[in-house]
């Protein structure tokens, strides 16, 4: 009877131990019942070794891999993202939930490292992300998991604004106006929802519609102003093209139908000479030519 009592007493002091190690163990159970961890100092990167890189309420586009079973550093960061799916940068939160990317978070979104206070489910030691009960905000840890140095950070534009409010099961994070998710797991980890925020009412919409009205308006009056003064500049140049058309015709015709000198006649000469050709020789220029005279022509 004695050693039932003994083994009874030993099974009822193990099951805290793996209700914290196991795998549905939500975000709020690991704020109740998991150890109260402290983050691991931040340090320069190494290759081929995970390091902690702060504590972060953002990680922008990193990608989930949902609760690991014995949740750590080396579990997350070395195990999962570094051996598994080939990415530099790691991050935990709620103790139990697992997250690779390409780009560090932005810097903005870096947090005090006592943020960081849940134990992770399978070293709780180790911090494995936060959760502050008075904001309701949920915090990762982040590491570099040594597949390279130099990792680059999000911008700090891409940090959304933030929200707080509460669900049934757990706190949310809500942002406006990107749909983008810090964690989704039903069983585990409840997503953010966005909520888009409204845009200010925009006035003096009236007075806008009046205005372009009156442009256009005006924008018609003086296209017809200038087609009309078009107009009459061209029928202007034409008339007077004209004039000076008619003017210039009067001029040759005056000049041309005057009296030639070739046309008067010399009552001296003979009409019938003027009709013929031939050469006349040897006859003086004083001669009168209204008599009969010798002639010699060649015919």
């Amino acid at each position: 009877m004695k050693s039932i009592s003994i083994l009874a007493t030993a099974l009822l002091a193990s099951m805290p131990v793996f209700a914290a190690q196991g795998t549905t163990t939500s975000p709020s159970a690991a704020t109740t019942t998991g150890a109260t961890a402290v983050e691991e100092a931040s340090a320069n990167p190494t290759l081929d070794v995970p390091v902690v890189q702060g504590c972060y309420y953002y990680i922008g586009d990193m990608n989930k891999i949902g609760a690991l079973d014995f949740n750590s550093k080396d579990k997350c960061a070395k195990t999962t993202c570094y051996t598994k799916y080939k990415k530099p940068v790691a991050a935990t939160l709620a103790g139990n939930q697992c997250f690779c990317g390409d780009k560090m978070p932005p810097r903005a979104a870096r947090v005090d490292d006592s943020n960081c206070n849940i134990g992770c489910t399978g070293y709780n030691l180790q911090a494995c992300g936060g959760f502050n009960s008075t904001t309701n905000t949920y915090y990762y840890t982040v590491y570099n998991t040594g597949i390279s140095l130099a990792v680059e950070s999000e911008p700090d534009s891409s940090l959304p604004q933030t929200t707080s409010s509460s669900s049934s099961t757990m706190s949310t994070s809500t942002i406006a106006p990107a749909s983008t998710i810090y964690v989704s797991d039903k069983d585990t980890v409840a997503s953010a929802t966005a909520t888009p925020t409204a845009e200010p009412k925009k006035s003096g919409g009236k007075s806008n519609t009046v205005g372009i009205a009156v442009g256009v308006v005006v924008g018609v009056l003086a296209v017809a102003a200038i087609a009309g003064g078009l107009f009459f500049y061209m029928r202007r140049k034409r008339a007077q093209e004209l004039d000076e058309k008619t003017r210039h015709d009067a001029v040759i015709s005056n000049f041309f139908g005057g009296t030639s000198p070739s046309s008067i006649s010399d009552s001296r000469v003979d009409p019938s000479m003027s009709q013929r050709r031939y050469s006349n020789g040897s006859i003086a220029d004083n001669q009168d030519y209204s008599r009969k005279i010798l002639r010699v022509t060649n015919a």
